[in-house]
């Protein structure tokens, strides 16, 4: 008999305040990276919000005046890469693994690789063929699916995204701020040109079927097995505490990247 498959924890936790969301976010990266938490799979979701990442300008990548129109908070990640935009139509999902990991390529570009290779797993077990396109794009039929984006900090590797089941792409035009320049680098005239939802590529698909699909499609891409578990005393009052002092503040989520201070909150 072959041995058994490497046990990760599969954490399925929203909270409807999205700033928490962040919070939990780095909790569960620096429980991971400081070996007090297994590898960890979550999948979650945001409603009405545009997540920005760790470098930009909220005022240069986010309509404020539309956000604030449309009651779309705008929070700011950890992690590098653009601005996204988040209802109850994407399903997010995130990858905690321990820096040390042999597997994972220490090469940015061959990490995503690896690292996407569950969600083109899962889209496949939806029927759909998808492939990456450099450095952290999902596409399928030329349209964008899923964006991706990493950090690498606390000794931990946070490799995280989204799938775009049925999200409100008219919305998302309006709340966010994209450059003639990047629609041109990527050969499109708008954003509601570049990305599709799952179901208007014809493909209609549930929540509870985009997790089930992505829980497979990571343990078949990872040989690994998930079990259901939870946050630990450790992670849940360490992302209280950064909720506190760092994601629900507006000096971290709209403040241009040089005027930020320094991270708050650590585990003790």
């Amino acid at each position: 008999m072959g041995e058994r498959a490497e046990e990760w924890r599969l954490l399925d936790l929203s909270h409807a305040d999205p700033y928490l969301n962040m919070a939990v976010e780095e909790a569960i990266l620096q429980a991971v990276g400081a070996g007090l938490a297994p590898p960890t799979l979550r999948l979650w979701q945001n409603d009405n919000a545009v997540v920005i990442g760790y470098f930009q300008d909220a005022a240069v990548e986010a309509d404020l005046e539309a956000c604030r129109e449309l009651g779309t908070a705008v929070v700011r990640r950890i992690s590098g890469g653009g601005a996204v935009y988040h209802d109850a139509g994407n399903l997010n999902f995130a990858l905690f693994i321990p820096a040390s990991d042999p597997r994972v390529p220490r090469e940015v570009l061959a990490s995503y690789h690896y690292l996407c290779r569950g969600v083109i797993e899962a889209l496949s077990l939806l029927g759909l063929q998808a492939a990456l396109v450099p450095i952290n794009d999902i596409v399928v039929d030329g349209r964008k699916v899923s964006g991706t984006a990493q950090a690498r900090r606390h000794g931990g590797i946070l490799h995280h995204g989204t799938l775009l089941l049925s999200l409100d792409i008219a919305r998302m035009a309006r709340v966010l701020r994209v450059t003639r320049e990047h629609l041109e680098k990527k050969g499109v005239a708008s954003v509601t040109e570049r990305v599709a939802t799952l179901g208007q590529l014809g493909r209609p698909c549930s929540i509870a079927e985009a997790k089930a699909a992505l829980v497979a499609g990571y343990s078949t891409a990872l040989g690994v097995r998930f079990r259901p578990g939870v946050m630990s005393e450790p992670e849940l009052e360490l992302a209280q505490r950064l909720y506190d002092q760092k994601y629900r503040l507006p000096e971290w989520n709209l403040a241009a990247p040089q005027m930020r201070r320094e991270d708050k909150g650590h585990l003790a």
